[in-house]
């Protein structure tokens, strides 16, 4: 449980990094303008916060879709009966992910959007990176395959 604690944390701490100063100017400005006798969001009050922009799906930068495009074709298409294990694929999405927030270049509400979706698929990335339970390791791929829906009703 610390191993997967430490991993999400890590992951939390790379993501912010990664994806610039954007989101910490954004988020300056808005603390700047919130009254103090407000109790401040935090990551579980905005989590359920996920929604369209307006009637249309939110715009993910060209090369962003492309790392997005990989993951989902990775997990979709992955098969338990290969040579390769599910911790390889969690491996492997990984390393997307990385790349993803690496080039990470969009601001503003789009971006905050995709962070709430993108958390919590990585988490499920990080949980069977470290199972080793068959039973477990394909429920999380079913999640994982559920997210990448949830991605595909939002975003494009």
């Amino acid at each position: 449980m610390k191993n997967l604690q430490l991993i999400v944390v890590a992951s939390l701490v790379f993501i912010s990094i990664s994806c610039g100063n954007e989101v910490k100017e954004e988020e300056t400005e808005k603390k700047e303008t919130v009254v103090t006798t407000e109790k401040p969001e935090t990551h579980e009050d905005i989590e359920d916060k996920l929604h369209l922009h307006g009637d249309s799906k939110w715009e993910v930068s060209e090369h962003m879709v492309a790392h997005i495009a990989s993951v989902d074709s990775m997990v979709n298409n992955y098969n338990p009966n290969s040579e390769t294990s599910p911790n390889e694929l969690a491996q492997a999405v990984d390393e997307k992910l990385k790349m993803l927030t690496e080039s990470c270049d969009m601001t503003g509400e789009a971006h905050a959007q995709l962070h709430l979706w993108l958390l919590p698929f990585w988490n499920l990335v990080d949980q069977l990176l470290i199972s080793s339970d068959p039973v477990k390791q394909s429920e999380l791929i079913k999640e994982m395959t559920t997210s990448l829906e949830t991605y595909h009703s939002f975003f494009e």
